[in-house]
């Protein structure tokens, strides 16, 4: 190869690609010549060096700091010279000859570099560099090497996270911001792109890629381009060895992006670790995760749940796969996940081993010690989001509302285009009665995810839940139109049109539910179709329906979904009064309920102790009380278990005044669906017939599953409001709840005292 360029018209460009002056198509041409120019190589590497040096040099770097606070006008830089060169008589001298005019050219871009280069420091030292890094385009011909262009990028996105100095924006939050720019999320992140995300988030750096060649070594090129003024302040060119894989190429990237990002000492204080030791050996694996977690992020489980598997069937020690699995599955196998996630947790990022251990101690039934850990990160990682949002959520598990809506929305303070948060605010607006908050916030959301089904399915279950049926119809018909196979919607039309007694509509939903064969999926069906009999009174059909969707979750180690079943069961049972059978059922939940969530104490041993009360064995459900407060102390369930407990003892005692004061006390530490009715009935006996008509008229406007879950006691609402209304001397409003009562179990098959005793007041009003 001769000593320089041999084509001209790259000798040419060569000068314009150091001063950032050329376009896309031409630095992307430019940059495939450099891997076969050695010349124009070193003549980048040289330019380079000589910008470093004119920037940190701390004798030019004063007289540029004087000449940037001096003025904005260009046309000073002449006089400068003198100065300039006064400065370059210490033992720098530049490495490259450059003419007059390209000098005065580069000292003016010099200047402008100077200035973001000095603004830059200053918000280093307040906050970290805020980065997008692209997708590393595949520009190398090679077509297999498609998935290669996100494996790098994320890789890369890993390796420099670990920097507390270096702010990275991640995929998942780069897709959110596509979705709300109208852009599809699985959009290639190009340069492009890249700067339009910048400007939503605040970025002030990209960080453009590409991959030049895959054979017969790995090949990448990246820059490091300015957000504010579009210049290029550093290139890199990565070469592995033959046979050398994606992520040792990406370990000595990612070393030349620190170099060039961070002061040497913070560099060299820093602890790099191979990347490839804190995710995964298995480029194929890793791109499977990544795929899960953009499944994920989509709310499309199955999909998610699928490619987790299959990133850990091609590496067993694969961390953060087992870590997220531990979100798609329960009982043992849950347990399974999250310890061999902490078995593996060295094999990933310090962040993720924070969240791991917080994954982990909540499994365990340990807040605290999940906020703890997730507190920690943050100090390390300040305003890292994710842990942000996790202190939320803990704070909602935990019951403190306020608190968690507090943390949400300092969250998306932070990041305004945070889909997640917004969701989670609707929600926790919809739970503290505050309708308006919801909707706007579940409106932010579909505004940041148009393309999506969960923001309508969302908003869907909350305007369901203030009884505005129709607008959620709408919304749940709407997240099929974009997602046919979600399933979600699916269900809770069905939900609906069960609460409507539209069963012939309900049918069709839960048909359309088993159309993808999932198991899951008809597992939910057969459930939905048991209790959409017992909303019709034929309890045998019920029955029938419950044992086969039973056997079938049992053949395919259901037990959650089995465990919903075996408690219809146990309410069946104990309604019609099989109770022997219905206290073997319940012993049943409460086994599942163990191996399910063993993390779960009080199961189902506060129903268990209601059904004792119930069948008048007040004795036995006396000591289940006792036992739940002393076995379980300082598990706050444990406290609402025992006061429900002894509620349901004094109800059934006919002492309404106690059972109140019970069920008010066990309502301060969470408010469940059947407490309600527990609590509505004592108001009844106790006379408070008001209270009563607020409770159940409330719950029977809203539409939602838990209502399914208890439909026993939520027919029966029917009839005790009719009591409350007849009592008040409301004789037109009883008469419509009696019959609305009469009318849902009007094909019961077996007999029911409430039944009987509606017909006869019923039939008094009307005489």
């Amino acid at each position: 190869m001769s000593g320089k360029c041999d084509d001209p018209r790259f000798r040419q460009m060569l000068h314009n690609y150091e001063m950032g002056l050329l376009s896309e198509a031409e630095e992307t041409e430019f940059e495939l010549h450099l891997y076969n120019c050695e010349f124009c190589l070193k003549e980048i590497e040289k330019f380079e060096e000589t910008a470093r040096h004119l920037k940190f040099d701390p004798v030019i770097r004063e007289e540029l700091q004087k000449l940037a606070a001096e003025t904005e006008n260009e046309e000073v830089v002449p006089s400068f010279f003198k100065r300039l060169l006064a400065a370059t008589r210490l033992e720098w001298s530049p490495p490259i000859k450059i003419s007059l005019v390209a000098i005065f050219v580069f000292v003016i871009i010099l200047l402008n570099l100077v200035r973001i280069e000095i603004g830059r420091q200053e918000s280093v030292q307040a906050s970290p560099n805020n980065l997008i890094v692209t997708d590393f385009i595949n520009i190398s011909g090679d077509t297999t090497a498609d998935q290669l262009s996100a494996v790098a990028m994320n890789l890369l996105v890993t390796d420099l996270s670990e920097s507390p100095s270096i702010r990275i924006i991640s995929k998942l939050h780069i897709m959110e911001i596509l979705a709300y720019l109208g852009f599809n999320p699985k959009h290639e992140i190009d340069r492009e792109i890249a700067f339009r995300v910048a400007n939503e988030t605040g970025s002030n750096l990209i960080i453009s890629g590409n991959i030049v060649q895959t054979q017969p070594h790995l090949v990448l090129t990246s820059q490091i381009i300015d957000v504010k003024s579009g210049v290029i302040l550093a290139s890199q060119k990565t070469s592995g060895n033959p046979g050398e894989d994606i992520f040792s190429v990406i370990d000595r990237l990612a070393s030349e992006v620190r170099i060039k990002l961070l002061p040497r000492t913070v560099v060299e204080n820093e602890v790099d670790c191979s990347i490839a030791d804190i995710t995964t050996h298995s480029e194929e694996a890793y791109y499977l995760y990544l795929q899960g977690l953009e499944d994920d992020w989509a709310f499309k489980n199955n999909e998610a749940r699928r490619n987790f598997r299959a990133a850990l069937e091609l590496d067993s020690t694969f961390a953060m796969a087992y870590y997220l699995m531990s979100f798609f599955t329960t009982g043992d196998e849950q347990s399974l996940m999250i310890t061999k996630a902490m078995q593996y947790s060295e094999k990933c990022s310090c962040k993720e081993r924070f969240v791991i251990r917080s994954r982990q101690a909540l499994l365990m039934g340990n807040i605290p010690q999940a906020k703890y850990e997730l507190e920690e990160m943050l100090k390390y990682y300040p305003q890292q989001r994710d842990g942000l949002a996790g202190l939320a959520d803990l704070e909602n598990r935990s019951g403190n509302f306020e608190r968690a809506i507090e943390l949400y929305e300092e969250v998306i303070t932070i990041y305004p285009k945070f889909k997640n948060a917004y969701n989670e605010l609707a929600y926790l607006y919809s739970r503290t009665g505050n309708f308006e908050k919801a909707a706007e916030a579940v409106e932010q959301y579909i505004k940041l995810a148009p393309g999506e089904p969960n923001p309508r399915d969302s908003k869907g279950e909350i305007y369901a839940r203030y009884g505005r049926i129709d607008e959620a119809t709408a919304a749940f018909k709407k997240a099929l139109e974009l997602d046919p196979q979600y399933n979600a919607s699916n269900r809770n039309l069905a939900m609906i049109y069960i609460l409507k007694q539209a069963y012939d509509s309900a049918r069709t939903y839960i048909d359309e539910s088993t159309a993808n064969k999932i198991v899951t999926d008809i597992s939910y069906a057969c459930y939905y179709s048991a209790v959409m009999k017992v909303r019709q009174g034929l309890f045998s059909q019920a029955l029938d329906i419950l044992d086969k969707g039973i056997i079938s979750d049992i053949n395919n180690s259901n037990r959650f979904l089995a465990l919903q079943k075996h408690w219809q069961k146990a309410m069946l049972l104990h309604t019609t009064g099989r109770e022997r059978e219905a206290f073997e059922e319940i012993e049943r939940c409460r086994t599942l309920s163990t191996l399910a969530n063993p993390n779960d104490k009080l199961g189902y041993l506060h129903y268990y102790g209601q059904f004792l009360a119930e069948t008048g064995r007040s004795e036995d459900a006396e000591r289940v009380a006792q036992s739940i407060r002393e076995d379980l102390a300082g598990i706050r369930e444990a406290e609402y278990g025992y006061w429900y407990v002894k509620g349901s003892l004094e109800l059934q005692r006919n002492r309404p005044a106690e059972a109140i004061i019970c069920f008010l006390k066990a309502q301060e530490i969470t408010l469940s669906q059947p407490l309600v009715y527990l609590l509505a009935r004592a108001y009844l006996e106790a006379g408070q017939t008001d209270n009563t008509v607020r409770l159940l008229e409330d719950k029977l406007l809203s539409f939602n599953v838990e209502r399914l879950e208890w439909s026993i006691p939520d027919i029966k609402a029917h009839y005790y409001l009719g009591r409350a209304y007849e009592e008040s001397g409301k004789t037109n409003e009883a008469a419509q709840s009696y019959e609305a009562f009469l009318k849902l179990w009007e094909k019961a098959d077996v007999k029911i005292m409430e039944l009987d005793d509606a017909r006869n007041r019923l039939a008094r009003l009307k005489s």
